[in-house]
């Protein structure tokens, strides 16, 4: 992940430097960071991919494919960063990526992003309640899929 490093220079390069840089552009990329599990769905999860659309990230493998959603490639890209040499920035990109697949309901990204709250803000309260949200979230998508009811047995 050269790219999403402190020490790198492209990690937010974007295809429109315009709408990246934008107050909206910039404020939508903190959701994931910012808003429970709850405030995502398939509307939200297309915001977020216009969004990804328009940024490049150069030489980093999978981008393109997790910012298309790829749910596989997201979840990779962001189990591979490293909580000390990752930008801000970097996470945000590819955390928006993942919420943008955890939103349209896949289990392993809604998993991915309960871990990785935890990952990279251990002592932070708000970010622990997100996390459980997102915990809630894959739970809730398991037994809807198993078809047991929200509070009781087959």
């Amino acid at each position: 992940m050269t790219n999403l490093t402190r020490k790198s220079t492209t990690a937010g390069r974007t295809s429109r430097d315009d709408r990246a840089k934008s107050p909206q552009g910039a404020a939508t990329l903190t959701w994931w960071r910012t808003k429970p599990a709850e405030a995502f769905d398939g509307s939200t999860a297309e915001q977020l991919r216009r969004l990804l659309s328009t940024i490049a990230i150069l030489e980093v493998a999978n981008w393109r494919a997790a910012a298309d959603g790829d749910s596989a490639a997201a979840v990779g890209l962001a189990l591979r960063l490293d909580p000390q040499r990752v930008t801000l920035n970097g996470l945000d990109l590819v955390m928006t990526a993942l919420a943008a697949c955890a939103a349209e309901g896949d289990p392993a990204a809604c998993l991915t992003m309960a871990h990785c709250m935890r990952r990279f803000f251990p002592s932070s309260k708000r970010e622990a309640r997100l996390a459980t949200s997102w915990l809630v979230r894959t739970f809730a998508i398991a037994m809807k899929r198993a078809k047991i009811p929200m509070g009781g047995t087959r």
